[in-house]
This record gives structure tokens, sequence and C-alpha cells, in this order.
């Protein structure tokens, strides 16, 4: 795959810049054929990243490329200034969201960063080790921090949804949060590099004629792929509340059962049992392990299916949430769905 490389010139205006670096990034996953919606994110990328390059005081890159790695494409900004300023007693924890900290990180620079080395830990900064030098292709011996998304607060992503964690909603709000697979900020003493790593579409085999699919599920292939943990997570946030909001209906009783659990993370596990009302004392059941790759929580169509299948049958149905990957991965849920039907 070819590598773009485009020098940045500063003393043009800062709109001329960004729409120059997303022409190129627009000409990159045309030349390299890219599907629609990757170009779009990663033109999305560029031009936030640029944004976030803009509102700094100085310290602006010198030079841009664009290349493909696998299924990822990896946006490079390399900054051969440095900032001389800085303050001494920045805290790190008031920046607000990954542009914020990106920012910050940006404008205090390799010198204010030694004399933080604690207060920046607390935002994922880190000495990078040989093996994280070595991978970006620099020389080993080099003396850096580097700070990355996967690293920021990894913690948060493992509190409950429940909790609403501040630092989720500050990267809820990031474009390029939501779109990067990781991001990562290599701050030298005499120079910083930024990159973005996207995730892009794997080249799609059509295979003609071997099964009788109907022609309307082409449909299909424009939904959104969820391919990053912070998109998942965000999915999790949006929709993991819902199973407290349901509430009993005319003709249907809704009822929160809390079934004791060796594998669940709290030691139990929520059920909904969706039952018609007035009922008969006998009705079968229905145990509804809703969709979602043991990843996803139950999205509004799954309650809706489940007053459907309740009221129509008529049955009572047990809609289970389970617990979700990617902290609790599998088996966890296959043993969480054999407690619940024992």
């Amino acid at each position: 795959m070819d590598i773009c490389k485009m020098e940045l010139d500063w003393e043009q205006p800062a709109e001329e810049v960004k729409s120059s670096v997303m022409k190129a990034a627009a000409e990159y996953a045309g030349n390299n054929g890219l599907a629609a919606r990757d170009e779009r994110h990663l033109s999305l990328a560029a031009e936030e990243t640029i944004e976030i390059i803009r509102l700094l005081r100085d310290g602006r890159p010198d030079e841009l490329s664009i290349e493909k790695d696998d299924n990822s494409v990896i946006l490079r900004l390399v900054t051969n200034s440095v900032s001389s300023e800085g303050n001494p007693d920045t805290a790190y924890d008031k920046a607000k969201g990954v542009t914020g900290k990106l920012r910050m990180l940006y404008e205090n620079g390799y010198k204010v960063l030694e004399q933080n080395d604690a207060a920046a830990q607390e935002i994922g900064v880190r000495r990078a080790s040989v093996d994280d030098l070595k991978e970006m292709g620099f020389d080993t011996e080099s003396d850096a921090f580097v700070w990355t998304l996967q690293s920021y607060d990894l913690e948060a992503f493992d509190r409950t949804v429940e909790e609403e964690d501040e630092q989720w909603q500050e990267i809820s709000h990031s474009i390029l949060a939501n779109l990067s697979e990781d991001i990562r900020l290599f701050i030298f003493p005499d120079k910083t590099e930024l990159s973005v790593r996207l995730a892009v579409a794997e080249e799609q085999k059509v295979v003609e004629g071997k099964y009788a699919i109907n022609s309307e599920f082409e449909a299909l292939v424009k939904l959104p792929v969820f391919k990053t943990r912070f998109q998942v997570k965000m999915l999790q946030l949006l929709y993991g509340p819902l199973v407290k909001k349901q509430k009993p209906k005319e003709g249907l009783d809704i009822k929160t059962i809390q079934l004791s659990s060796a594998h669940s993370k709290n030691g139990k596990i929520t059920v909904l049992e969706y039952k018609p009302y007035p009922a008969p004392e006998e009705l079968p059941s229905v145990i509804f392990f809703h969709g979602g790759a043991d990843l996803f929580p139950a999205l509004p169509y799954h309650y809706k299916l489940a007053e459907k299948i309740a009221l129509n049958l008529p049955c009572r149905v047990f809609l289970v949430m389970h617990d979700l990957a990617p902290k609790y991965n599998p088996p966890t849920q296959i043993l969480e769905a054999m407690e619940v039907y024992r």
C-alpha cells in the first residue's frame, strides 16, 4: 500500500491546512480502495486531529503521513518543534476529555512531564518502553513519554454502567475517540509524534449463485459496525440503563427478578419477567437470551419483542441480563444462562 506524506505549512490559514489534509485523506482512501464508510472515518479523524492542533499555542506539526497496516489505517503527525514553556504545576487531571488531554500534553511537553511524572500517570502517561518504541519504528535507545487512548484510565472502562463514569462521558463527546482503535502520543525531548489508528473493513469477497439470499439483506452492509472497545462501551452506556426503565403496561405485568449466581460479577443475575395480565394460573415459559455477541446489552427491539411474545402466545417471558464482555468474557455468559435455566 502507498504511504501519503505531506509537509504542513502553518503560514497558511488554518482552514487551508485542514482542507489540504482532508483532501489528502480522501485521495489516499480512493487510491487504496477503502470502503466509503472508512473514507468518511479517515476524513473525520483527520479533520478533528487538525482542529485539536489548530487550537494549540505552539508546537504545530511539521509533517503528516497516512499509511495502511493490515486492517488499520494510521494517521501520523510529527512535530519537530516543542514547547519551551509550560506550567510545572500543571494539574493534568483537570484536562477534560481526549481533546483536552492531548492539548495539555502537547503544550507542556517533555520537561513539564518530567516534573509531574506522578500526576501524568493519573491520566495514563508513562515512560515509553523498548517495545513501545520498537513497535512505532523509533530508536529503542530514545527517552520518551507515551500516552495512549487504551491507557486512558482503563479502570473507568471496568466500572459499571450504572455509575455513569465521568471520564466515559468525556470520551463519548470525542469523534476521534469513537472512531479510533487507539491514539498514541509520544513525547520526546526534541519532538512529538501523534498517531491515530483507525480500523478499516476487510476486503469483501462476493460469492455469486452459491446461496439464495434475498437481495433486501444487502442493506445490512450499510449498517455501522462497532469495531473498537470504546464504541462498544458507548453502546453499553447508552442502552444498559434501559433495564431499569421497563414498567408494567396495560395487559402486561413486568417484574424484575434477582437470581443468585456463582458466576455473575455481583453474585446475582437480573431477569425481567413479562406476563400477560390477567392470565391463567399455568402458563408456558420462554427464556429469552437477547442478541449482542455477549458485548451488547438488550436493545429497545429486544424489550419490544419480549412484550410481543408474552402477549401473543401467551406465555411468561424471562429476559436475561447477562454480564457483558470485554470485562466478562465467555464462557461467563453461557454459565449464567445455564444458572437461569436451572
